[in-house]
């Protein structure tokens, strides 16, 4: 338990509070912090990720083999609009696990299918109308860029020459290699060659985790 003074600098220009003392009431404080809010979601969906996102709750429905993704007003949950659906593949197993996130201040979400080694991960982005589509799959970690979408690979087993900027050229998407090809990118070998998603682009520079240890920044353009 942490325990502070209840001065003016905590409490309104740390916490943002305003506060009164009352004889009959005894202190009282008036809060804009953000509330917790009960939902009365389906009860499937606690069984899977959920979302919250410009206005809609993003859940998922398994229903036999296939899952579907649904969204639905937080005014109305009772009405659902479907998102996305996809059948399940079952050959190793039952996994209908499927994770939301965000970036680039858009929704995604990615399910796994397959084995561990010769299956994939599935990346949807989900559109301003509430309809997703497949945008990559593989095993990867790609950001977009001012000049393209950065991937770096990741499938078993680790190898080098990893690294690429793919863009479109008359609609069709074209890899350029870059970085150097002796270096296996975004592997963490320190802990037992894991893959790793923390790359981060800012403006036209790319930076990575160097053998686990610190971020270096490398330019997309003369890499």
């Amino acid at each position: 338990m942490t325990y502070f003074p209840l001065t003016w600098k905590f409490a309104h220009d740390t916490f943002g509070w305003e506060y009164v003392w009352d004889k009959s009431k005894g202190l009282i404080i008036k809060s804009n912090n953000p509330q917790v809010k009960t939902v009365n979601l389906p009860k499937y969906a606690g069984e899977n990720n959920v979302a919250v996102f410009d206005g809609y709750y993003y859940f998922v429905e398994t229903v036999n083999k296939t899952n579907k993704v649904y969204r639905a007003k937080d005014s109305n949950i009772s009405n659902k609009e479907l998102v996305y659906s996809y059948e399940i593949d079952t050959n190793y197993g039952f996994n209908n696990s499927l994770t939301f996130y965000k970036a680039d201040k858009t929704l995604w979400f990615y399910y796994h299918s397959g084995g561990a080694v010769m299956g994939r991960d599935v990346y949807c982005k989900v559109n301003d109308e509430g309809k997703a589509t497949v945008e990559e799959s593989g095993y990867l970690d790609f950001k977009n860029t001012s000049n393209g979408t950065l991937k770096m690979y990741q499938g078993p087993p680790p190898n080098g020459a990893n690294f690429f900027l793919s863009s479109k050229e008359g609609g069709i998407d074209k890899e350029k290699s870059i970085g150097n090809p002796n270096l296996i990118y975004r592997w963490n070998i320190q802990e037992g060659y894991n893959s790793d998603k923390s790359t981060t682009v800012i403006n036209d520079k790319v930076y990575y985790v160097k053998d686990g240890r610190a971020a270096y920044p490398a330019s997309l353009i003369t890499t």
